[in-house]
C-alpha cells in the first residue's frame, strides 16, 4: 500500500520536473544548432601558380581580403570575384566542402551565388600579367617628345598625354600638376581637356603658384584610349646653357591620381600615380646662314675705293700736264 503511494508520488514528481525542464532545454538546443553552422574559407590564386590571395572577394555584399574565413549562414548567398588592376576573373573552384557538398551556381561568372550545406573553401582563378601602370607624355608636333629646339623668344605649343590605359579599364579622371622654369620658359596659355569623344566631363585649370598649375578633369564617360589631357602655349625666355635643368614637368601624384574604372562595370581601380616626365627645351640664338654675323668699320671697307679713286685723279692730272707742254 504505501509502496504503491510512493509510486504515484514518484511518477507525478517526474511529470512535473518534465514540464518544467522542457523550456529551459530550447536555449541549449539553439546554442547546439548555432555551433553547427558551416565555415566559408575565400582565397584566390593565379592559373599558373604564380600569384596567390591577389583581389578580393565580396560576399553577400561585404568584400574581404584574402585569405579569410567566417561563419555564414546555410543556403545561397552572393559572390563576385574582384581582381587586381592587370588581371582578370577566370573561375571558382571548390577546394574543399563537408557532406552534403556545397556548390558554385556558374563557376564561370565573375559575379554568381554559391549554395552552401557545408563547411567550403571557395577559390577564385584569375589571369593576366600584372598591373600596367598609366603614363604622362609630352607631344610636340604631333610627336612623343622629351626634348625640343626652339627659338628664343617665339612662342611654341606642347601637349600632354595620357597613356597606357590597361586593357578593360576607362580614364575617369585625372589630376596633373605642371612646373616650369621661369628663368627659361613662362606660360602664356593652358587649357584642360576631356577624353575625345566622352561627354559629361568637367575639366579645371587651377594656378597653384607663379610657376605651377594644376589640371583636372572628372566625371562623365570613361574613356579606353589615349587622351590629350593638356595643352601649354610657352614663350621663350633665354638661351639655354648645355647643362641647362628640365623646363618642365608634369606629374600625377598618389593624392592626386590618375583614376580608372572597369569596361563595362564602373568599378574603380585603386588610386594610381603616374610620372614625373620632363621636357628639356633647346634654345637657342637665331643665326644666319652662310657665317656669322659682326660689326664692321665701313670706312675700313671703302678704303680701297677711295685709294683707286685718289689713283684716277693723279693719272688724269698727269695726261693733262703732258697735252699743255706738247
Amino acid at each position: 500500500m504505501r509502496t504503491g503511494y510512493l509510486f504515484k508520488r514518484f511518477i507525478l514528481g517526474f511529470l512535473v520536473f518534465m514540464i518544467l525542464a522542457c523550456p529551459l532545454a530550447v536555449p541549449f538546443v539553439s546554442i547546439s544548432k548555432a555551433q553547427q553552422l558551416p565555415i566559408i574559407s575565400l582565397e584566390s590564386r593565379h592559373e599558373s601558380g604564380a600569384s596567390s590571395n591577389l583581389g578580393t572577394i565580396t560576399f553577400d555584399s561585404t568584400t574581404h581580403n584574402l585569405p579569410t574565413s567566417f561563419g555564414p549562414t546555410y543556403g545561397d548567398h552572393p559572390i563576385t570575384y574582384n581582381p587586381l588592376l592587370g588581371y582578370s576573373f577566370l573561375r571558382w573552384e571548390i577546394v574543399a566542402t563537408g557532406t552534403p557538398s556545397s556548390m558554385v551556381i556558374d563557376p564561370n561568372a565573375q559575379t554568381t551565388s554559391i549554395h552552401l550545406d557545408s563547411s567550403t573553401t571557395l577559390r577564385a582563378v584569375y589571369t593576366g600579367s600584372g598591373p600596367i601602370t598609366p603614363s604622362l607624355g609630352f607631344e610636340f608636333n604631333g610627336m612623343p617628345v622629351t626634348s625640343i629646339d626652339v627659338a628664343v623668344s617665339s612662342k611654341f605649343n606642347v601637349e600632354i598625354w595620357i597613356r597606357n590605359i590597361p586593357n578593360g579599364y576607362g580614364l575617369k579622371g585625372y589630376s596633373i600638376f605642371v612646373t616650369w622654369d621661369p628663368s627659361q620658359v613662362e606660360l602664356f596659355g593652358s587649357a584642360a581637356f576631356a577624353p575625345e569623344g566622352a561627354s559629361g566631363w568637367n575639366t579645371i585649370t587651377a594656378p597653384l603658384s607663379s610657376n605651377q598649375v594644376k589640371f583636372t578633369g572628372q566625371g562623365g564617360d570613361a574613356s579606353p584610349a589615349d587622351t590629350r589631357a593638356v595643352l601649354l602655349i610657352l614663350h621663350c625666355l633665354a638661351e639655354s646653357p648645355p647643362d641647362a635643368p628640365p623646363a618642365v614637368t608634369a606629374e600625377s601624384p598618389t593624392e592626386d591620381s590618375i583614376d580608372l574604372v572597369t569596361l563595362p562595370g564602373g568599378q574603380a581601380a585603386p588610386p594610381l600615380a603616374a610620372g614625373p616626365v620632363q621636357l628639356r627645351c633647346n634654345q637657342r640664338v637665331p643665326r644666319p646662314v652662310g657665317g656669322v654675323v659682326t660689326p664692321v668699320n665701313k670706312v675700313a671697307v671703302l678704303s680701297p675705293y677711295f685709294a683707286l679713286i685718289g689713283l684716277f685723279a693723279v693719272v688724269a692730272a698727269a695726261v693733262a700736264i703732258r697735252k699743255r707742254k706738247a
